[in-house]
């Protein structure tokens, strides 16, 4: 669980990398550089990505957005498309941690996933 939640808490910092076309050494790098054990590191790492992300993308302008660049493993998406997959990232653990709360912990967190 911790684990996971120190993902979700790097997801937004490590994916902006990725979408920069950080090389595999360097995405290596962070992560090795990066921990959050406790609930409040996660926390703050969590909104201190998330803010850095979305200030990242306000700065881009529309011919940026639409600019295309590749991961090291060769995916190649516009820097919207990237915003699109870092969304479907984040969700995609979120509702691991949801159905890990529920099934493994019977811990119903009562949060709603899609409203």
């Amino acid at each position: 669980m911790g684990e996971l939640l120190e993902h979700i808490a790097i997801i937004c910092e490590a994916d902006w990398r990725i979408a920069n076309e950080a090389t595999q050494e360097e995405m290596e790098t962070f992560y090795a550089n990066v921990s959050y054990k406790t609930i409040k590191s996660i926390e703050n790492g969590l909104m201190t990505n998330f803010h850095s992300l979305k200030n990242n993308y306000m700065k881009l302008s529309d011919t940026e957005l639409l600019s295309r660049t590749t991961s090291y493993w060769g995916v190649t998406y516009t820097r919207y498309e990237w915003l699109l997959e870092i969304l479907a990232h984040v969700y995609h653990h979120r509702g691991q941690l949801h159905a890990m709360l529920v099934h493994c912990y019977n811990q119903d967190p009562k949060i709603l996933m899609f409203e």
